[in-house]
């Protein structure tokens, strides 16, 4: 059956980015081991020079992914969360990090020529922060908790007087796993221990209008939804779910645009390549898969030793990182020499 969904416009010149034409020659090229727990969550620095991980071992450590080596080299570990570390997010320009984990904190770490510190310390959930993210425009810094809510805060002046306001999403009738903005950042979508995925409009003039918006409701699943990540253009939302799918929401059309399958246990993490014609997905069934988003269909599933909790890609597109619940991060890039024949 033919995809609703379409191509990416352009075409890659570059035979050390990923993509559909050379998957074939995805290998394991580096790992970086230290975590002495799961991994949680990894984000690539918007230059993609270093990578970040977070842990159940209570720590984020920063690895530098400019890849020289089979062994990634640590750079910096960062130990000031009081228990697990769900979650890292990068901001736009490269300045600052957030973090969230069991000891229900946000906190925001400055990244400032590169000597990583805590800039500040946020107590406004009741529970674990599952999920942090800033959205693209730099404006908000979300989070999402087992408290059943979802943060949003207008961080626009945070550097200057170290003050911000923050709305609440409250609608969820469970505790919120992830959320996520859209490229413009005028959707935020959720994703709570229900089968339904909500989107939420946050084009406010001030975020405490916030407090009372009522979202739409997008129930596509039959279990819990793990995570929800747009398309770098924005037309698509991605769910993954406890139910072992993968499925697409038309955000134009407002309608489902398809689903993968193809993971024989939860589907607990996915990720877009940055041109949005690849979804990366990581699954408790001990792989990796990536998928031709346009054909939604499997290119090609590696395994690994443990179950597999979060998969990201690199900003410049080279690069593949999956972290697994024995600690173990594993970076997945082009050979050259299978291209080269």
């Amino acid at each position: 059956m033919t995809s609703p969904l379409g191509r990416s416009s352009g075409t890659r010149k570059n035979p050390m980015v990923i993509s559909s034409d050379n998957i074939y020659a995805l290998r394991e090229i580096a790992t970086a081991t230290g975590h002495k727990s799961w991994l949680r969550d990894l984000e690539f620095s918007r230059d993609s020079q270093f990578l970040m991980s977070a842990s159940n071992d209570k720590t984020i450590r920063i690895w530098d992914s400019r890849i020289r080596t089979p062994q990634m080299n640590e750079l910096q570990r960062l130990d000031d969360h009081y228990a697990a570390v769900w979650a890292v997010s990068i901001s736009p320009d490269n300045g600052l990090m957030a973090s969230g984990g069991n000891d229900a904190l946000v906190r925001i770490w400055s990244l400032e020529h590169h000597d990583i510190h805590q800039f500040m310390e946020i107590a406004d959930h009741n529970e674990s922060v599952y999920d942090v993210e800033f959205s693209p425009n730099g404006r908000f810094l979300a989070s999402a908790s087992h408290d059943g809510t979802v943060r949003i805060r207008d961080i626009s002046n945070l550097m200057n007087t170290s003050r911000f306001h923050t709305g609440v999403l409250s609608l969820h009738i469970s505790h919120v796993y992830d959320v996520a903005f859209s490229p413009d950042s005028y959707w935020v979508a959720t994703a709570s221990r229900e089968s339904i995925v909500r989107l939420w409009d946050v084009r406010v003039h001030n975020v405490m209008q916030l407090n009372s918006s009522k979202p739409q409701q997008i129930a596509s699943h039959t279990s819990w939804v793990n995570q929800v990540e747009f398309s770098p253009d924005g037309r698509y939302l991605a769910s993954a779910s406890h139910d072992t799918t993968i499925r697409f929401y038309d955000m134009q059309r407002q309608k489902d645009a398809g689903m993968l399958e193809g993971h024989r246990e939860s589907v607990v993490s996915i990720a877009f390549s940055p041109d949005g014609s690849l979804l990366a997905s990581a699954s408790k069934d001990k792989t990796i898969c990536i998928w031709d988003v346009h054909n939604q269909r499997r290119l090609v599933s590696m395994q690994d030793d443990e179950w597999v909790n979060c998969v990201t890609f690199s900003p410049n597109g080279r690069y593949l990182a999956s972290g697994n619940g024995a600690g173990i991060v594993r970076v997945w890039g082009i050979d050259l020499d299978i291209v080269r024949g």
